[in-house]
């Protein structure tokens, strides 16, 4: 996919060209563009391009390239892939996901924006699941293949050499996948590993302890604290340090989630399964397409085991 600057110089005047030179190319998870950009703007400014003023439009396009370009420096880049969402998204028909987002107003030139951005040659629009899923899908066909290459899963040395993605996105949730990630508001770049790690944040100056984190270690830890934002509930009146303590021993990730699993159980009981997967389905990002998340046989009946004999009288 070649980079971004296809033309949009002449059409916008930009001050600066977009990067010619770098090692990577960015994989922006591009849902966030429209807002940035339109709330930039004014409902005034919106109401003069309904009447006509079409250099507004171009305004707003424009705040959009100066937006990549910045994050494309950022991560050392020269190319970059857009991901958009789509119409439909599985999680829904499993529950209320982000029911509580449908009211969210949408900034001006938001539909305008988002249709434009979506024709553009290096933008890739899910259909049937998010942005996020699409982009996770991608990184894992990169990875996928380079380890049936060299036969083994490969390293972060590896992957720097022939997987040249860094992937930048605002929300937390991406932050599972494995691979290079671009915080995009100080424009670090952080190495993720597959399984991940976790920190807890119990500083004086917080209300209560924070957890961060990435790798599955992170998604674990969302199945325990729930995300309100995404409509689920995970376990209740266990937050981010009953998330860390479950899990800061854990190495493997069959450890971490039969970690989850037992906590899942000591509050749903038999009911814990159906909780916890639905938990999985809303806060995992699909590796391969229609992918749903399931847990193993094996970890589901060891845990009904531990909840039968903790059933028997004594």
């Amino acid at each position: 996919m070649k980079d971004f600057d296809i033309g949009y110089h002449d059409m916008f005047n930009l001050n600066n060209p977009f990067p010619d030179s770098g090692e990577f190319t960015l994989l922006l998870d591009a849902d966030f563009l429209m807002y940035r950009a339109g709330f930039s703007s004014t409902p005034e400014e919106y109401q003069r391009y309904l009447e006509g003023d079409g250099y507004l439009l171009d305004k707003r396009k424009e705040k959009v390239c100066q937006i990549i370009q910045t994050h494309m420096r950022q991560a050392n880049a020269k190319n970059v892939r857009l991901f958009l969402t789509g119409k439909g998204n599985f999680r829904h028909r499993l529950g209320s996901y982000k029911a509580n987002r449908k009211d969210r107003e949408a900034p001006p030139f938001y539909h305008e924006l988002k249709d434009w951005i979506a024709s553009l040659p290096n933008a890739t629009v899910s259909e049937g699941c998010e942005a996020d899923d699409v982009l996770a899908m991608f990184m894992r066909r990169q990875i996928d293949a380079l380890e049936a290459e060299i036969g083994e899963h490969p390293t972060r040395v590896q992957c720097t050499r022939f997987i040249p993605y860094v992937i930048g996105s605002p929300d937390k949730d991406l932050m599972i996948i494995e691979g290079y990630h671009l915080d995009l508001k100080t424009g670090r770049l952080k190495w993720v590993t597959k399984e991940g790690e976790l920190t807890l944040d119990e500083s004086k100056q917080r209300k209560s302890p924070k957890i961060k984190g990435n790798g599955f270690k992170f998604f674990c830890a969302q199945l325990i604290m729930g995300d309100p934002s995404d409509g689920y509930v995970g376990i209740p009146r266990k937050g981010a340090s009953a998330a860390f303590k479950a899990l800061q021993d854990c190495n493997t990730m069959d450890e971490m989630l039969e970690a989850v699993a037992g906590l899942y159980a000591k509050h749903y009981a038999h009911e814990w399964r159906e909780a916890m997967e639905l938990s999985c389905r809303f806060a995992w990002l699909q590796n391969y397409e229609g992918q749903m998340f399931t847990l193993k046989d094996e970890l589901v009946a060891k845990i009904n085991q531990t909840l039968e004999s903790a059933c028997q009288p004594n």
